[in-house]
């Protein structure tokens, strides 16, 4: 029993370091230099190894370095921001609905515009 409830108590703590939603892209979006087609998609934060991943059904399909900054208030519904950049919309930070952290993705430019899941 002991040892049943210490695997339980470390798979909820390793599932707590991960934040995801699911978000439709109205048109094709690149994360990390991948090309990600228009559609609906996971969008997961591992605060473990700051890695920001949009997932299709069980497959990684676009990753980048991410980092956590503090926002002034709680987002009602996840938002994606993207940019501009060489006649592609580049994901440039992911706001999770609930939460009041902004997942800024490294290296990227801070001219965005924004849209809700």
């Amino acid at each position: 029993m002991i040892g049943l409830a210490v695997i339980l108590a470390s798979c909820a703590i390793a599932l707590a370091d991960r934040k995801a939603d699911t978000v439709t892209f109205a048109s094709n979006v690149t994360l990390g230099g991948a090309t990600v087609k228009a559609g609906t998609y996971k969008v997961q934060f591992d605060d473990k190894t700051n890695q920001l991943s949009i997932i299709s059904g069980n497959k990684a399909i676009a990753n980048a370095a991410a980092h956590a900054e503090q926002g002034d208030r709680k987002a009602r519904a996840t938002q994606v921001e993207t940019s501009s950049k060489d006649s592609n919309d580049e994901v440039t930070a992911v706001t999770f609905g609930g939460e009041n952290r902004r997942i800024v993705v490294d290296g990227t430019s801070a001219d965005t515009k924004s849209g809700s899941r």
